[in-house]
């Protein structure tokens, strides 16, 4: 979807697209990205799983190689995912609904990207994609259970927990990883 997306509005920009099998790790997309000494400057990956799912050296190795990228310029922007903080497990199966935030966009060195809604939907402006809204998806975000809140981040949540309707007990999850996604 991401490359239809940018083709549409940048219909002449040079587009690489990387693709891999299901059994691809994280850190195998980011090292061929790596190993590329021409690499585009902006990557946007679409996909994402559970973090509570990934093997941490797989993190851990993904998170090192994206700091390295960062060095020579180049950004990578992730999905928050479809479907809310249940995450796509909840999908097949109601009993995993829970706050399963998705890697890598819980990784504190991606830009961490959720769907909107806007003129497509005939809406005056963008809003966050959720079931509530109307939209057919709800985008990701929560709170990541492997890092930990960064400090430029305090103010936001702290204003978010404050004054967000409908949040579910504290106790049910830890709020103090990095956030994704507030208002």
């Amino acid at each position: 979807m991401d490359t239809q997306y940018i083709t549409s509005i940048a219909a002449k920009a040079p587009l690489t697209y990387y693709a891999y099998d299901e059994s691809a790790s994280y850190p195998e997309y980011i090292k061929a990205v790596s190993n590329d000494p021409n690499c585009a400057l902006v990557h946007s990956m679409s996909y994402g799983w559970n973090e509570y799912y990934e093997d941490p050296s797989d993190m851990k190795a993904f998170n090192v190689a994206v700091q390295k990228l960062a060095l020579r310029g180049v950004s990578v922007l992730a999905s928050t995912g479809d479907d809310g903080v249940a995450n796509q497990r909840a999908r097949q199966d109601d009993s995993f609904c829970g706050f399963y935030p998705s890697f890598p966009a819980s990784s504190p060195y991606v830009l961490a990207v959720g769907a909107t809604r806007g003129p497509e939907s005939h809406l005056p402006s963008e809003i966050v994609c959720s079931a509530r809204t109307g939209g057919d998806i709800t985008s990701g975000g929560g709170f990541s259970g492997q890092f930990k809140r960064p400090v430029w981040q305090n103010k936001a949540v702290s204003n978010f927990l404050s004054t967000s309707k409908d949040l579910p007990p504290a106790k049910d999850y830890g709020s103090t990883g990095r956030g994704k996604y507030f208002k």
